[in-house]
């Protein structure tokens, strides 16, 4: 019994720290797709309206460990709709997209759960960028996004390290049952 407990205890620790892992990558990345979107899905909103020139610029950039990330993308002239939901569309279709593809090609017996990962990019860019950000047809925040709204926003991705470990767990048990009848 306790080596059951010891054995499931040490494949959760693997999966979150694999989760971490990812986490940490996964964020990062977000922040390019996210300024990114804007300025592509900006660029079809300015085609679609005869505007052939385009220019935007990343006027904002935030310190990230030894990274630096994108923080605020300006078009040059007026905005358009799509501009201003470039951002959130690229998140989610991106996630939306790595999600599908994860569960079409993996074998992970969790992988159903993989569409946690997009809900949460879905939740924060709802309520971190259109709610509290400036990704709206105002250009600033529509709610107070101070007190318990802030903190919900500040932990919401550390949700992205459970999800992902849920849904390495039972491969990772298995590999760690697979290692110990081995030795």
């Amino acid at each position: 019994m306790q080596k059951d407990w010891s054995l499931s205890f040490s494949a959760l620790m693997f999966s979150l720290l694999i989760a971490l892992s990812l986490t940490l990558l996964i964020v990062p990345l977000f922040y390019y797709v996210h300024e990114g979107g804007h300025i592509a899905v900006g660029l079809i909103g300015h085609l679609a309206n005869n505007n052939l020139t385009s220019n935007f610029t990343i006027t904002n950039w935030m310190n990230y460990s030894f990274l630096k990330l994108p923080q605020q993308t300006k078009p040059e002239g007026s905005t358009n709709q799509l501009f201003m939901f470039g951002g959130m569309i690229a998140t989610v279709s991106v996630s939306l997209l790595a999600a599908i593809l994860v569960r079409k090609y993996t074998k992970a017996r969790n992988r159903r759960f993989v569409f946690l990962i997009p809900a949460i990019f879905f939740v924060y860019e709802i309520v971190g960028d259109f709610m509290c950000g400036t990704d709206n047809w105002t250009s600033k925040p529509l709610v107070d996004c101070s007190g318990p709204l802030q903190i919900f926003m500040t932990y919401l991705m550390f949700l992205l390290i459970p999800a992902i470990a849920f849904l390495f767990y039972p491969e990772v048990k298995d590999m760690l049952v697979n290692l110990k009848r081995k030795h």
